[in-house]
């Protein structure tokens, strides 16, 4: 929610703060099922590590472009992708996490009541 209103305080274009929020959106549309795909053949936990770490990262990356002075919507436009791709590979990760937590003796699934 942070860098539509840090695009604002950059451009005054509605366009492009309206295409950040779009561009944050195009990773799961382009890249929702291949890292769903990685994620069933794969540990689902070290998504969820790289996803946690890479977010903190690239917040850290904008922090210092920001106090630097040197921040621009290219930028802001690359860390929204990222950020999407990171979101994507968390989400998928951690609905896959859930059997893993939810003990099977516990889990009765969805029943029909008559």
């Amino acid at each position: 929610m942070a860098l539509p209103l840090l695009a604002a305080a950059i451009t005054r274009d509605a366009v492009l703060v309206a295409g950040l929020t779009a561009v944050a959106y195009v990773p799961w549309m382009l890249l929702g099922l291949p890292i769903g795909a990685l994620v069933d053949r794969a540990r689902p936990e070290l998504f969820v590590l790289w996803a946690a770490l890479s977010r903190g990262v690239l917040f850290g990356v904008l922090t210092l472009a920001l106090l630097l002075d040197v921040g621009s919507m290219l930028l802001l436009y690359a860390v929204a992708f990222l950020l999407g791709v990171g979101e994507a590979a968390y989400d998928n990760a951690s609905q896959s996490l859930v059997p893993r937590v939810v003990d099977d003796a516990t889990w009765s699934g969805p029943t029909a009541r008559s």
